[in-house]
This record gives structure tokens, sequence and C-alpha cells, in this order.
């Protein structure tokens, strides 16, 4: 769990600024919070996938783990539609350009998370 708090740090003080740039362009200063309702949805669902993928890891059935992952990337494609989706509906005057920071956050995490899992895989017994 170590590994996963010092990469997530590390993931963290890429992603802030970048965000903190995306934020001052005018067309999206009114989505700052849809960034930080992303980014705790995120980070909610990967400590979540985590705790689990750990418990799993020490199971020579590959299929749990396996499964799981895809559960956890099924559970994060839904809930990101449906922030999105609420999003859009809360807020009418919004342009499409909306999405450019959410999609920010969902690369980044997307690629921790991967991280996060090879790591584990190879650390499964086999």
């Amino acid at each position: 769990m170590r590994y996963y708090f010092r990469l997530y740090a590390l993931m963290m003080g890429i992603l802030v600024p970048i965000l903190y740039f995306v934020h001052k362009y005018p067309q999206h200063t009114k989505t700052i919070d849809l960034s930080v309702t992303s980014v705790v949805m995120f980070t909610f669902l990967s400590l979540g996938a985590s705790f689990f993928v750990i418990r799993v890891s020490k199971s020579v059935k590959q299929q749990l783990f396996i499964g799981l992952t895809m559960t956890n990337t099924l559970l994060k494609m839904a809930a990101s539609v449906l922030i999105l989706v609420i999003y859009k509906l809360q807020n009418d005057d919004v342009k499409p350009y909306f999405v450019i920071p959410f999609l920010i956050i969902y690369l980044f995490f997307t690629i921790f998370e991967t991280a996060v899992m090879l790591r584990l895989a190879n650390k499964k017994p086999s």
C-alpha cells in the first residue's frame, strides 16, 4: 500500500498543476467543481479497487484478479458517464469543452491504476 500512496502523491503532484493551468482558461473556469468531484470519485474508486486487489492478489486464482480489474473498469466508466450526464443536465450553459479537464483526470487515474495493478499482478503467486 505504501507504493500506492507514493505513486498517488506523484500523480497528484503532476495532475494538480496541469488542472490549475487548464482552469485558468475562461471556458474552464466554471468546471472546477466537476474536476474536484472527479478527482474525489476516482480516488475512492481507486482506493477501493486497490484494497480488494491486494486481498485477491494473495489468491492463486487468476480469474478473481482479472474479474476485479474488469469490474473496476466498468464501475469507473459507468460512474464517469453518470457524472458527466448529471453535470451537463445541471449546467445547461456549459460548452462541450467541459469534458477536457475530466478527460485529463480520467487519463491520469487510468495510468495510475494500471501501474498499481501491474505491480500487484507481478507480486501475485503463480
